[in-house]
């Protein structure tokens, strides 16, 4: 629920989207006092709607959404990936799509890239957009900013 999780969760709101966030290095009142619900327990999270995350990709969060996680969401459920590639198990998220567990996955990171030739894209229900990063002027701006402050 940092920088762009809070922002996304600001825009879900703006639709009218009940917010729940679990992230264990923040306040709870960051996401209390947007008007949305903390939890501690990260199954909470499996058992929503939409599922977007946005968080680094490190030993803990690699894989953090697999096979064992898409069995406790609901049937239907929609996932988001615009964080890094990884965090996510290809492979599961594959087979969730397949049989429609999933009902849609929208996707700018893989775990390696360019994904040329990766399963993923051969699905009717999968949005697959180029991973742009930090590509955009603002985000060079404010790298060169940071730089410089540094």
């Amino acid at each position: 629920f940092g920088n762009i999780g809070s922002r996304v969760a600001a825009r879900a709101k703006a639709f009218g989207m009940d917010i729940i966030a679990y992230d264990p290095y923040i306040d709870p009142s960051k996401v209390i006092d947007m008007g949305g619900t903390y939890t501690k327990n990260f199954d909470n999270i499996l058992a929503c709607d939409f599922i977007t995350i946005h968080t680094p990709k490190t030993k803990e969060t690699t894989d953090m959404i697999g096979a064992k996680e898409i069995a406790k969401m609901k049937d239907g459920v929609r996932l988001i990936n615009c964080a890094r590639g990884g965090l996510y198990n290809e492979e599961a998220l594959y087979e969730g799509l397949k049989s429609g567990k999933v009902a849609f996955a929208g996707i700018d990171v893989f775990t390696k890239e360019p994904a040329t030739s990766h399963p993923l894209l051969d699905l009717d229900n999968v949005s697959v957009t180029p991973h742009l990063g930090a590509n955009t002027l603002e985000s060079q701006r404010n790298i060169a900013v940071e730089a410089v402050e540094q």
